[in-house]
């Protein structure tokens, strides 16, 4: 929860680079499969790479309890939609599902 709030006080404060730290200090070390998506939201809402690649990571790791999840539907549904804004559509277009399958 500290590195969540650090995250937001960085971005309040317009200072990307404590937003950066906070994530890969504190919040990429403690994804678990119990708490990805909620993490996998804080990097997506905040901007953080490092931590959605870890998330996905952890996704991919943990795939046969999360299978039947309905948020790893939602997420991959989201990816989905993303990738086919931007057109001819492939698995390997998809990180979560290319991630999945290597």
């Amino acid at each position: 929860e500290a590195g969540a709030l650090l995250m937001e006080l960085g971005r309040a404060l317009l200072c990307p680079r404590l937003t950066a730290h906070a994530a890969h200090a504190s919040l990429v070390p403690a994804v678990e499969g119990e708490n990805v998506f909620g993490m996998l939201h804080l990097a997506r809402t905040y901007g953080s790479n490092r931590l959605e690649d870890r998330c996905v990571e952890v996704i991919a790791e943990h795939l046969d309890s999360l299978w039947n999840s309905p948020e790893l539907c939602e997420v991959l549904l989201e990816e989905v939609a993303l990738t086919e804004q931007r057109g001819n559509v492939q698995v390997t277009d998809i990180p979560i599902a290319a991630e999945i399958r290597s």
